[in-house]
């Protein structure tokens, strides 16, 4: 059973849902840490919110399960050709990149991901990069744009420009986490499955009253707002950090 608290070195998180995913799994599953909407940049900005040293700290509390990224693992879109090249060569991401590496992550391609696709590829190797999704024991894995298309390769164009505009002004505003309803993604991202784990929105929330129509959401990890969900046998438990 997953613990009512899990303490890192840097944070304390707290278990805030708790629920038996027994009838849509195919057999147990082993333990995952599952996070989404980490945004990492090669450098801090004074428009960017990621917390790499959370998350590796995080990942070494936890260091029997396997990480599960759900996608905009990297800010890519919102970088210049010159940072993103940055992105795998950064010293202030290194020991993220190599403990993702060393613990198999398996990486789910996001929309702010698409400019460092190849590089992610390179990265992490393609068995383990999951563009699209993928099904995870009956599970339907996501990141929630997949079928918005036009739209991320319109964001890709403006977004060294557009993102750090639209983050500072979201910090001026002192705006929440969330960017999405899960509703309005779920609508589009469940393409009949039963149950849905998918990011993208940086809204966390596990439902499970209707079994036909059951899923759940880590949230992001940033600084601002961190919550992940861990998976373990017939069980799934949503976390996030204590104020």
């Amino acid at each position: 059973m997953s613990p009512e608290q899990i303490v890192s070195e840097r944070a304390r998180y707290e278990r805030v849902a708790m629920v038996s995913i027994a009838r849509w799994i195919d057999e147990p599953l082993p333990k995952i840490v599952c996070f989404s909407d980490t945004h990492f940049v090669p450098r801090e900005t004074g428009w960017s919110d990621d917390a790499p040293e959370d998350l590796v700290a995080l990942l070494r509390t936890l260091g029997d399960h396997e990480p599960l990224s759900l996608g905009d693992l990297t800010e890519s879109v919102g970088l210049r050709a010159s940072e993103r090249r940055e992105l795998f060569r950064s010293a202030r991401l290194a020991d993220l990149w190599a403990l993702l590496a060393e613990r198999r992550a398996r990486i789910v391609i996001g929309n702010h991901d698409v400019s460092a696709r190849d590089a992610i590829f390179e990265r992490f190797g393609r068995d383990r990069v999951l563009d699209g999704g993928c099904s995870l024991g009956g599970v339907s894995v996501r990141h929630g744009h997949e079928r918005a298309p036009l739209a991320t390769e319109l964001v890709r164009i403006v977004g060294p420009w557009v993102v750090p505009a639209y983050e500072r002004g979201r910090k001026l505003a002192r705006r929440g986490a969330e960017r999405l309803s899960n509703d309005r993604v779920l609508a589009v991202a469940r393409a009949g499955a039963s149950f849905v784990l998918f990011g993208h929105t940086h809204s966390k929330g596990v439902d499970v009253r209707d079994p036909t129509r059951a899923w759940a959401n880590p949230g992001c990890f940033l600084r601002s707002a961190q919550s992940f969900i861990v998976l373990e046998g017939e069980a799934l438990a949503l976390y996030r950090r204590a104020s």
